[in-house]
């Protein structure tokens, strides 16, 4: 039952077409938020990224750090890192 409300929730999110404002002053925030932004409606309702403090957000239960390598988004994944493009296709629950 959990995992049908989670569906209808993500339904309705991709139907929404919502804005991630960012911390004026997290520079990776602000990509985060560029990112997000500018990704399709349904791609956009699996960024449910949850800011905790600077490079720190909640991923639905998961606990991530991001960081900003080059140009690219970046989440510590083990011992290495994962763009966040990849990260979000192998993680999102739906």
């Amino acid at each position: 039952m959990e995992f049908e409300k989670m569906i209808e929730y993500w339904n309705q999110m991709h139907r929404i077409n919502f804005m991630y404002l960012p911390v004026k002053d997290d520079f990776i925030d602000r990509r985060l938020a560029d990112f997000i932004n500018r990704s399709d409606p349904v791609k956009k309702a699996k960024c449910l990224f949850v800011r905790e403090s600077e490079g720190i957000y909640s991923y639905f239960k998961k606990k991530v750090f991001l960081k900003i390598e080059g140009e690219n988004l970046i989440i510590r994944v083990g011992g290495g890192f994962m763009s966040i493009d990849e990260f979000i296709e192998h993680n999102h629950p739906f």
